[in-house]
């Protein structure tokens, strides 16, 4: 939901994201109008609203034709769409081969001016906040890594106040012979 409660951003299409085919979606809660945002991109999703409500950050690959993740970045646009879309830089900044992983912003903190995401290192995924910048939409590093589990920690959100809540998932796997 946007922060003023008027927009549902939501996105459709394989799981995991942002792949082949992926579209985001923006509905008004008044009129249950649904539209696709920026068909132009080849695969969008994980849409994030901005604090002010104005801008959303999704992961997208801009040419349908190219592999993933050869144009993939997080993108910033207007929802009004009166501009183009612009690269925030998170290739840049963690690496193309990340994308690789499907890094996908999670929580737009408007108190941090900050992105918190999941990212997967070694063994274990943590969730980190990485800076960016309210006038430019670019992302700023060094990210910062927010929790040290050894597990999978993911879906980060944001309550009121600051605090930081997530999965923190653990998984067994195990080798069995009959």
């Amino acid at each position: 939901f946007s922060p003023d409660g008027k927009w549902i951003a939501c996105w459709t299409g394989a799981a995991g994201g942002a792949g082949v085919g992926e579209q985001i979606r923006v509905v008004s809660v008044a009129s249950e109008i649904s539209q696709v945002f920026h068909p132009e991109f080849g695969a969008a999703s994980h849409p994030v609203w901005s604090p002010d409500g104005t801008k959303l950050l999704f992961l997208g690959k801009r040419d349908p034709k190219a592999k993933w993740p050869d144009t993939a970045d997080w993108w910033i646009a207007p929802i009004d769409g009166k501009s183009e879309p612009v690269a925030a830089g998170a290739a840049e900044l963690f690496g193309r081969d990340a994308m690789l992983d499907f890094l996908v912003p999670d929580v737009w903190d408007a108190e941090a001016s900050g992105i918190i995401f999941s990212r997967k290192s070694g063994d274990a995924t943590n969730v980190w906040r990485v800076q960016i910048s309210p006038q430019t939409g670019k992302l700023s590093g060094p990210p910062e890594q927010l929790t040290s589990g050894t597990g999978v920690e993911t879906q980060p959100s944001l309550a009121p106040g600051g605090r930081l809540g997530f999965s923190s998932l653990s998984e067994n796997m195990d080798a069995w012979s009959l």
